[in-house]
């Protein structure tokens, strides 16, 4: 991209820039934000707190990376941080830089660094000010972890507060190494984060408003007596809970699958259609079509079991193990499939053991009943 077009893009993306600059409200601009828009017409009042600690404490030189499956909320949540540094009385709005890079290379990333700073440079008149930065889809830039360890390292971008999301995490770009060894800040945050769709805790305060929940409790804490107690507590609502599970089985917890489940009893076939756009995109899309739904289905009827890569493989129609396995680390790296290894009771994981598989969302499990005919929909409990 050239300069001009890099100056029109964050001009674009930091609308409150120009707000402040002429004494009017820096948060206006929410009302016209497509994304923002998009979401009022889905809107729960679910809102992800996953930034809550980078929005109310103090700038420091922390560095977040934030992760999470497409259509999570990752570009929502960015938005609604910005909204909230920009009202801060302790903060001017020209500090918060909001980067969207689709469409951007490596060299596109650094010079974006050195021009979003210099259009900001009003405010290092008397004393250079912090930054907040706000990296939308970063992890599609090849290169993007060490155009950040250079800057951490040689700029003033290294005492900047960051925060860089992506959906597709690719195994070359080394994180831990370029930017969380050393290069992410002294203080305590959480430095790497998951933002998945709604938890069924989320999903029943929701859709379910009337229901009275039980505290937060550790999972090593669920034989204790008090904990015992508190569910006694919720014995009358055993069947009010076991309907929302059931609901939630169905439409999982992306916010518009539960908006559209919550106003007509089900989730939308294009939206479903969206979701397996993005799974074929990033795991298959020089395959055909059914690919991508058979891999799903394959995938939903073992989730119970530990994978045999081999024989799940010939089951699938696969020709190899390794073109199995290939696929399944892209699901991975896309956040649609967790990988969990088997472990001792110390935490070490057992070598050579097979793992399981979680698709990250019930409604993955019904995409390939859904839009493929033949194919076999959950069993679900």
């Amino acid at each position: 991209m050239r300069d001009d077009e890099l100056r029109r893009l964050l001009a674009e993306a930091n609308p409150w820039w120009a707000a402040a600059a002429a004494g009017r409200d820096p948060t206006a601009w929410q009302e016209s934000n497509r994304s923002l828009s998009h979401r009022r017409q889905y809107d729960l009042g679910y809102r992800s707190r996953v930034l809550e600690d980078i929005c109310q404490e103090p700038l420091d030189a922390s560095l977040v990376i934030l992760t999470g499956p497409r259509r999570a909320g990752k570009t929502v949540a960015l938005l609604d941080a910005a909204a909230q540094l920009c009202q801060r009385d302790d903060l001017d709005p020209r500090q918060v830089i909001h980067v969207p890079c689709d469409g951007m290379q490596a060299r596109d990333l650094r010079r974006v660094l050195t021009l979003a700073r210099a259009l900001t440079r009003s405010l290092d008149l008397e004393q250079p000010q912090p930054r907040v930065w706000l990296f939308d889809e970063v992890s599609g830039i090849a290169g993007w972890t060490s155009a950040f360890k250079a800057a951490r390292d040689g700029s003033a971008f290294g005492d900047d507060t960051v925060v860089a999301t992506g959906s597709r995490w690719l195994s070359e770009e080394d994180v831990q190494a370029n930017l969380l060894a050393g290069r992410a800040g002294s203080g305590d945050r959480r430095r790497v984060r998951q933002l998945l769709p709604m938890r069924f805790r989320d999903f029943v305060i929701c859709t379910r408003p009337d229901l009275a929940l039980p505290a937060p409790c550790h999972p090593a804490r669920l034989m204790e007596p008090s904990v015992a107690a508190d569910l006694m507590e919720l014995a009358y609502s055993v069947d009010d809970f076991d309907l929302a599970w059931q609901d939630y089985l169905c439409c999982g917890g992306f916010p518009r699958a539960v908006a559209e489940h919550r106003r007509t009893g089900a989730v939308s076939l294009p939206y479903q259609k969206d979701l397996l756009a993005w799974l074929r995109a990033d795991v298959d899309p020089d395959a055909p079509l059914e690919s991508v739904p058979l891999l799903l289905a394959t995938l939903m009827e073992r989730m119970t079991s530990p994978l045999d890569l081999q024989k799940t493989a010939a089951v699938a129609g696969y020709g190899s193990r390794e073109s199995f396995a290939l696929r399944l680390q892209r699901l991975v790296n896309s956040q649609a499939l967790l990988r969990c290894r088997r472990r001792l009771d110390d935490g070490r994981a057992v070598p050579r053991s097979q793992a399981k598989h979680y698709l990250i969302d019930p409604l993955l499990a019904w995409l390939p009943s859904a839009l493929r005919a033949g194919l076999p929909q959950p069993t679900m409990p």
